[in-house]
């Protein structure tokens, strides 16, 4: 609530949907930002409708309509509001009169789902560590993987000299040339995924977010995006995203050696197979309805696929 002190400029910016607060504070300390015409610096208020707040030049004003919306991520396409390189940005795949800016990141050669959105404080609740949302990602990863680089990835707790959160990765097929793995991650560390198998020794061929909390990337085609609907939006805000991954995959490990019954084996094969076609994008088999996550219809570009 605004006060005689005026507000924050970083939550004026969150609330402007510019970008979140984090990011907004990094910003006013690179020396982004103005408010009426003077370089603005950390601990500045502001009095909305009579101060003048610019970012790099242009005015920052608040959006009347809030966009949430998820976008299947291609690879060669950057998160980052602006990239020295000058490499394609996600923002430009969502065609909307907003300016949207991601939640989280996926770099550069990594893809699948991530949100876009211009509610600062809806970014904020979703990328602050206290809320885990858990994000789970099909890796497939080259050769075949053996037990101890499994046991060791669950087990590691600190990646370059930094504590990590626990990381849960099943084994979801391996053969001579490739290996398939779900990984589940509670904080977005930078490239934490590439980091954890370059020290386990891996190879990544393909690294593809298909799960962020209860959002399931379904059949959304990459490169195309949706809206979220008031359900989803309202889940995500109101849920401390207790989601937990149960039952996909049997793990993998070298004290699991109980014999399995026949149907038990059928089961996992099935509850493999299923989690590989979600990933995928592609539904799960039909004689498994309980494992589809197709779910509701899709959009591209916007629009629901008929």
């Amino acid at each position: 609530m605004e006060n005689n002190e005026g507000i924050k400029l970083q939550k004026y910016i969150s609330d402007c949907g510019l970008m979140s607060r984090r990011k907004a504070e990094a910003e006013i300390e690179n020396g982004a930002f103005t408010i009426n015409g003077e370089p603005a610096v950390l601990g500045n208020r502001v009095f909305p409708g009579k101060d003048v707040v610019e970012y790099r030049g242009e005015q920052v004003a608040p959006q009347s309509r809030k966009y949430y919306v998820m976008l299947n991520k291609p690879q060669g396409y950057v998160t980052t509001t602006a990239d020295e390189l000058g490499r394609k940005n996600v923002c430009s795949l969502v065609d909307l009169p907003a300016r949207l800016y991601p939640v989280g990141r996926l770099d550069y050669n990594s893809e699948g789902l991530l949100l876009l959105t211009n509610d600062g404080e809806f970014a904020n609740r979703m990328t602050h560590p206290r809320y885990e949302h858990k994000k789970r990602y099909l890796v497939t990863v080259a050769g075949r993987i053996e037990n101890n680089a499994l046991d060791m990835i669950q087990h590691l707790r600190e990646l370059d000299g930094e504590p990590i959160n626990p990381v849960e990765v099943k084994l979801a097929e391996r053969n001579e040339n490739a290996s398939k793995l779900i990984f589940t991650l509670t904080e977005g560390k930078n490239r934490e995924i590439r980091r954890i198998c370059e020290k386990a020794g891996l190879s990544i061929m393909q690294l593809k977010r298909f799960a962020l909390g209860p959002l399931q990337l379904g059949e959304l085609a990459p490169g195309s995006w949706r809206h979220l609907t008031p359900e989803e939006i309202k889940e995500l805000k109101n849920t401390d995203d207790n989601h937990k991954t149960k039952g996909i995959f049997k793990k993998a490990g070298p004290n699991d050696r109980r014999p399995l019954s026949d149907r038990q084996k059928r089961d996992n094969r099935n509850d493999s197979r299923n989690a590989r076609r979600r990933a995928d994008g592609k539904g799960a088999d039909k004689d498994n309805p309980a494992g589809n996550f197709a779910g509701k219809p899709q959009r591209r570009n916007g629009r629901t696929d008929g």
